[in-house]
């Protein structure tokens, strides 16, 4: 069972805008959700026809790897702002990770 923290996070990841999580939908996003917490594999198809998988789910973490080079952490922080970490692992094993912070609206904060 998820705690009251954890029901943040989750319905902060279903109301994110597409622009934050651009690969599911919310529908995709609240599947994921369901399949992992019945102890399926969270795996569902993104947007661009390929397959994401909610691989972590905690009070203050989701992790997901939304592609095979692609993978996004959310965090939420104890300051209640949300922390996504956009994770793009080249063939050659380079790595390049954007991370941003955002208010409970979805408006980056510094």
């Amino acid at each position: 069972m998820l705690l009251q923290s954890a029901v943040s996070l989750v319905t902060l990841f279903f109301s994110a805008p597409l622009s934050v999580v651009p690969l599911l939908d919310s529908s995709a996003r609240m599947d994921m959700v369901d399949l992992f917490e019945a102890g399926q594999p969270a795996q569902v198809g993104n947007r661009y026809g390929g397959v994401s998988e909610m691989t972590v789910l905690t009070d203050s973490l989701i992790m997901l790897r939304l592609t095979d080079v692609s993978t996004m952490e959310l965090r939420l922080l104890p300051d209640t702002t949300l922390s996504v970490r956009h994770t793009v692992t080249t063939p050659d094993s380079v790595s390049h990770t954007r991370n941003i912070r955002y208010n409970r609206s979805f408006n980056p904060v510094k």
